[in-house]
C-alpha cells in the first residue's frame, strides 16, 4: 500500500477473502477503510486492473444508492493508488446478533422498513447483491444502515431483484429460523407498501427461483 499521512489505519476489524476492513480516522472523523487485496494466483496487471475497478464500481454505487434516500455509509473518498473506499464507519450491531434480542413488535418494524429501503434500492434499478442480516446495521439511535455493496449491480431485471429477496429469505429460514415467518412477512408487507403494484411480478418470482434451486440440489444427490 502507498503511505497516505492524513488517514490513520488504526486497527483491522475484518479479515475476507476480497478485501480487509481498517477502522481508523481521517482528519476528526471515524472511518472505515476498504482495501481491496492483491491476488496471488491472478496475474499481476489484471489482478490491478480488477481490484481497481470494483473499487471504482462500488464507489459510485455507494454515492449513488445514498442519492436515492437508502442509508448506507457516506463515501469521503475513493483513492485509487490503494483501491481503498474510506466511508463513515457506522456504530451499530449487526443485525444478526439482534434479532433474538429484542421484541416481536421491534422485530416486525425494523423489518418493515427494511423492505422498504430494499424497495428504494429495487425501484432505482440497484441491485445489492449480498442482502444477508450480516450486512445491516442498527444503530443506538433505532438507524438502520446497509453496508458491504462489493457485489451490487444496474439491473433493471425482474429476476435480479427476486434473488436479491431470496437470499435474504434464505438467510432468515437457515440462521433465523424461529423468527422467520414474521419477519419476512413484515419484510415483504414493506417492500409492497414501498415499490407498489409492480412488486407483484418480483415476489411471485421468488419460488420459481427456489424451485430451480430444488431441482438443481435433487439433480446433484442423483449424481
Amino acid at each position: 500500500m502507498n503511505y497516505n499521512p492524513v488517514i490513520d489505519l488504526g486497527r483491522i476489524i475484518y479479515k475476507g477473502a476480497e478485501a480487509t476492513l481498517y477502522k481508523g480516522k481521517w482528519f476528526d472523523k471515524e472511518i472505515l477503510v476498504k482495501h481491496r487485496i492483491p491476488k496471488k494466483y491472478r496475474i499481476e496487471e489484471l489482478d490491478k486492473k480488477l481490484r481497481r475497478t470494483r473499487t471504482i464500481i462500488e464507489g459510485k454505487m455507494l454515492i449513488s444508492i445514498k442519492k436515492c434516500n437508502v442509508p448506507v455509509p457516506q463515501v469521503f473518498e475513493v483513492d485509487l493508488n490503494n483501491n481503498w473506499i474510506i466511508m463513515k464507519y457506522i456504530k451499530g450491531q449487526k443485525l444478526k446478533d439482534l434479532i433474538g434480542k429484542i421484541d416481536k413488535s421491534k422485530r416486525k418494524w425494523y423489518f418493515e422498513q427494511i423492505g422498504k429501503y430494499i424497495a428504494f434500492m429495487h425501484k432505482n434499478d440497484f441491485i445489492h447483491g449480498d442482502l444477508t442480516t450480516s450486512n445491516i446495521i442498527i444503530t443506538k439511535n433505532k438507524k438502520i444502515f446497509f453496508v458491504d455493496f462489493g457485489l451490487s449491480t444496474k439491473s433493471t431485471k425482474t429476476e435480479d431483484k427476486s434473488v436479491d429477496l431470496h437470499l435474504i429469505k434464505r438467510v432468515l429460514l437457515s440462521t433465523h429460523g424461529q423468527y422467520f415467518e414474521e419477519c419476512f412477512e413484515s419484510l415483504i408487507n414493506g417492500y409492497k407498501l414501498e415499490y407498489g403494484s409492480q412488486s407483484d411480478e418480483i415476489i411471485d418470482r421468488i419460488e420459481t427461483i427456489e424451485a430451480r434451486g430444488r431441482y438443481i440440489e435433487k439433480n446433484k444427490r442423483k449424481n
